[in-house]
């Protein structure tokens, strides 16, 4: 597994890829992860789960799902798991603070 580390501009968050048992572990905690095909690293491919999502479905039913609908040759085979692991601003050190 690749180490990589997205950002959203829009949401001012931060995203990082962590690995399938990390993110069945928040996932069954009620936290909210986000799927993206493995080879795609755009806000266009990807589903964020919401919190307390593992009430409606079972993560491996979750995955299942993702992969059968977005995962393609151009995309990649699999999913790769990203959590929110903070906000952009805070990690850019004196950057937009006054």
């Amino acid at each position: 597994m690749n180490n990589i580390s997205l950002s959203d501009m829009w949401r001012n968050k931060r995203f990082e890829r962590v690995s399938k048992t990390t993110a069945r572990r928040h996932y069954n905690n009620g936290e909210s992860i986000i799927l993206l095909p493995v080879k795609c690293y755009s806000d266009m491919f990807a589903f964020e789960t919401k919190e307390n999502y593992n009430k409606v479905r079972t993560f491996e039913n979750l995955v299942n799902e993702f992969e059968y609908y977005n995962c393609n040759y151009e995309c990649g085979y699999y999913a790769a798991f990203y959590i929110i692991s903070g906000n952009i601003r805070d990690s850019r050190k004196g950057v937009g603070n006054d």
